[in-house]
């Protein structure tokens, strides 16, 4: 799901720490964003819970979630990844997990599993009863 929250992005240009050649020290290819989610109109109060839960390394004191990029060489490139990372981001954020419905185990896996501990009982019996025969005085 794509939120359109550009308007609400605000960007920062850095110079990249990465690849670059002649042009590291030159150009700013290094894209940092940052957005208040409280401000956002886009979600209800439950949600931006959730968000906030799921960003907890990524906010300041002042309520703004931080991302940055330096994957690409170019500017636009790590612009538009870095609003692909939060957009994927939040979606993962308001998933809401299924609960688990308990359930009772078959009758067929409660047989197989009381099988199973007959069969290792004896398998122990056996190696108790071979370890008589070569004990150590």
């Amino acid at each position: 799901m794509k939120y359109n929250i550009d308007k609400e992005l605000i960007f920062d240009y850095i110079r990249s720490s990465g690849h670059g050649g002649q042009n590291v020290n030159k150009v700013s290819s290094k894209v940092q964003v940052k957005w208040n989610y409280n401000h956002s109109p886009y979600f209800s109060s439950d949600q931006k819970l959730k968000i906030k839960k799921y960003f907890k390394n990524h906010i300041n004191h002042a309520g703004y979630i931080f991302l940055s990029s330096e994957k690409y060489r170019e500017q636009i490139k790590n612009k538009e990844a870095v609003i692909k990372k939060l957009n994927e981001l939040i979606g993962k954020a308001l998933i809401v997990k299924k609960t688990r419905k308990t359930t009772k185990p078959t009758k067929a896996s409660q047989e197989m599993r009381i099988q199973n501990k007959k069969a290792i009982s004896i398998k122990k019996q056996n190696r108790r009863n071979q370890n008589k025969y070569f004990e150590i005085n």
